[in-house]
């Protein structure tokens, strides 16, 4: 039986000890320059793949979609496990964080609802760690897992039977990829549980801690998740053309009796196409929401586009637009209609701070809802491996519930009518290893 006094004493010298190595981080940035994961293999900097990490540059998207294999491509198909070092590597995210939600009109005490007062929230958080292992299992045969924790005792109050020390792990990715069925990763064959990354609105690749209100990020619909299992077929040709089409089963939180689950839910293509820097994206999808053995299974369509575009070699803009319709047997006879959208301006002030200012919408017009973000966050990497985020942010919604509010979705407010505002002030630390 653990010790609750130990463990507080535990969790205070882990937080002293992570603390300590950011501030001797901040003050001594030009002592080291430590290189995490494919870096090492490669004996490459870390700027070769990204703007700044997680963000990845036209190289590094080339690297990632050629199966973790240096170009050209034609030359290098990747060797045996044994033959090379396992690139074996690490992230932590520890966060500082105010909030406050303010809901007009505020509405509480309604039976069977939710209690929607004003709250303010602060906390010190281990938001996450994740640890990766990914490159070649043989010639012409890559692999990536990523294993990602949560320590929900140093998140915050836990209710009920939960065990706040407990650590919940998932395994949030794990592919293997066949490159080259056509020469130079012009046709590669990807298997496994992955993210289905739109190249340039990838919400596991943003600057920001604020997430993307985008509907094509970070959910395209239930059974395009990023921990949705399937297959996609992938590659790119050096005219600066690339393509995935894939398909996925139903998301695995369908808990189905007959594992309806497992069936396939779900069909997608994205195509992106890059002249001189400056890139257009296009993505559609067809997703089977619902479990069949509660009658639902209604079929919906979503598309979308994206451009990556420099201005004046310095300014990077990234607007996305996403549509997504669906029959209305899944919603009680209405048709889901949903409209969102996003506009990022990223400058980088120096090479190793970057500011991102950015505007989120997101409108659904079946249920009269909407919700509009607004994000201003500077990013400054003392080390290419290490990076502090300080950020506001400010959330408004009108008849729909943002993440962490008292029910844990966001959806409709079928109790009541009502609007509220978040405002958000964070400072993150994350470091890769």
């Amino acid at each position: 039986m653990r010790d609750p006094v130990l463990m507080k004493r535990l969790r205070r010298s882990v937080w002293i000890a992570v603390l300590a190595v950011g501030l001797f981080s901040a003050f001594f940035p030009n002592r080291a320059d430590a290189i995490p994961a494919f870096a090492r293999t490669v004996n490459a900097p870390c700027v070769m793949c990204h703007t700044g990490f997680p963000k990845l540059n036209a190289f590094g998207f080339v690297f990632k979609q050629g199966g973790y294999r240096m170009p050209p491509i034609s030359n290098n198909p990747g060797k045996f496990v044994w033959e090379q070092p396992l690139p074996l590597s690490g992230r932590i995210d520890l966060s500082a964080l105010t909030e406050s939600d303010r809901w007009d009109p505020e509405v509480t005490g309604i039976v069977g609802g939710p209690d929607l007062s004003d709250v303010k929230r602060s906390r010190f958080g281990l938001d996450d760690w994740q640890l990766l292992a990914g490159g070649t299992l043989a010639p012409r045969i890559s692999f990536l897992g990523i294993l990602q924790g949560t320590i929900s005792g140093l998140e915050g109050e836990t209710t009920g039977t939960d065990d706040p020390d407990a650590t919940d792990l998932k395994t949030e990715v794990f592919v293997v990829q066949i490159n080259d069925l056509l020469p130079d990763s012009l046709l590669n064959l990807r298997i496994g549980k992955d993210r289905i990354d739109n190249y340039f609105l990838s919400s596991a690749r943003r600057l920001t801690r604020a997430d993307y209100l985008v509907q094509i990020q970070p959910a395209l619909g239930a059974s395009l998740r990023s921990w949705s299992v399937g297959t996609e077929l992938n590659g790119f040709h050096p005219i600066g053309l690339r393509y995935a089409a894939g398909l996925r089963n139903f998301n695995p939180e369908y808990n189905s009796k007959n594992d309806n689950e497992q069936r396939i839910g779900a069909a997608y293509a994205w195509v992106s196409q890059t002249i001189r820097h400056q890139a257009v994206s296009l993505i559609v999808n067809s997703d089977r929401v619902g479990d069949a053995n509660l009658g639902t299974d209604a079929s919906a369509l979503g598309y979308g586009a994206s451009l990556n575009l420099y201005v004046l070699n310095a300014f990077n803009i990234v607007p996305g637009v996403f549509w997504y319709r669906e029959g209305g047997d899944a919603h009680g006879g209405r048709d889901l209609k949903v409209f969102s959208g996003t506009l990022e301006l990223i400058y980088p002030f120096r090479g190793n701070l970057w500011g991102t200012f950015r505007y989120d919408f997101h409108d659904r017009s079946d249920i009269d809802a909407d919700a509009r973000q607004v994000v201003a966050s500077l990013a400054w990497y003392p080390f290419w491996n290490v990076r502090w985020v300080a950020e506001v942010s400010r959330l408004t919604a009108s008849n729909l519930r943002p993440v962490g509010s008292p029910v844990e979705s966001f959806s409709e407010i079928s109790a009541a009518r009502s609007d509220v505002t978040r405002d958000t002030a964070a400072l993150l630390m994350q470091v890769d290893f």
